[in-house]
């Protein structure tokens, strides 16, 4: 019988792509994760500080105000188009993303989404918010 060998210089070229491999697999599986999780950190840090620009806002007009009827034109701008003779009006939001605007009682007095205004949110749903406050006391959340 007679056995064929691979030769030393095989082996080690073999060996070799076989190393490379696996430390190419390792570094891109790295590397995507790490992409993924800093993405993840950037959304959440540009979110918390629109959020908090966005109730600085809210908390000087609530202060003028007194009240939150209006607040939604602070969050969105109307635009008119005029096309053959017609006038379009269409309103946009300012802030991307869905969010609700609570008063003191967990009412939804200002929304992205039209079906939750004047629901009751649930004390989580609140607690995961951004608190809007007045002289230190919390008022709303966004």
């Amino acid at each position: 019988m007679l056995h064929r060998r691979l030769s030393f210089a095989l082996k080690l070229g073999l060996s070799f792509v076989a190393v490379t491999l696996v430390a190419v697999t390792l570094v891109y599986f790295m590397t995507a994760r790490t992409i993924t999780s800093r993405f993840a950190a950037y959304n959440e840090q540009a979110r918390a500080q629109t959020a908090h620009q966005l109730c600085g806002l809210l908390a000087e007009y609530r202060l003028r105000t007194g009240t939150w009827l209006g607040a939604e034109r602070l969050l969105s701008v109307q635009y008119q188009i005029v096309t053959n003779g017609r006038v379009i009006i269409r309103r946009t939001s300012l802030i991307g993303g869905d969010f609700s605007l609570t008063d003191e009682n967990r009412i939804v007095v200002v929304s992205t989404q039209q079906s939750k205004i004047g629901t009751q949110l649930s004390k989580a749903e609140v607690a995961s918010g951004y608190p809007i406050r007045e002289g230190g006391d919390r008022k709303s959340v966004v």
